[in-house]
């Protein structure tokens, strides 16, 4: 069992902000072999990542990892690390705080 502490959550976000993509992640499971792949990942405001399929706090995967086969990546979005991923987290950060008021009215 891994106990999540306050003070490990802190570190796991104090790197996640450090690093060149914004977000970092903490493995729960044992193995990329384990039967379903577990773990934390924090993520940092303009952080772009390709949209695909998730759970939003926590992913639990069946079968052995498989980075080939990890993400089911939409066809419209942008990749990671592109000059149109930047323009596109770039209009979504501004479009947010637009509607920043509008959204937490309903969340």
């Amino acid at each position: 069992m891994i106990l999540l502490s306050n003070g490990m959550l802190s570190v796991l976000s104090k790197r996640a902000g450090n690093s060149l993509c914004r977000r970092k992640h903490f493995n729960i499971c044992s193995s990329y072999q384990d039967s379903s792949q577990r773990f934390i990942n924090a993520i940092q405001i303009n952080s772009y990542i390709h949209p695909h399929r998730h759970s939003i706090l926590l992913e639990v995967k069946e079968d052995p990892f498989n980075p080939d086969e990890a993400k089911e990546l939409p066809p419209w979005a942008p990749k990671e690390g592109s000059q149109l991923g930047e323009s596109f987290l770039e209009k979504c950060y501004k479009y947010s705080k637009i509607n920043s008021v509008f959204l937490l009215r309903y969340l």
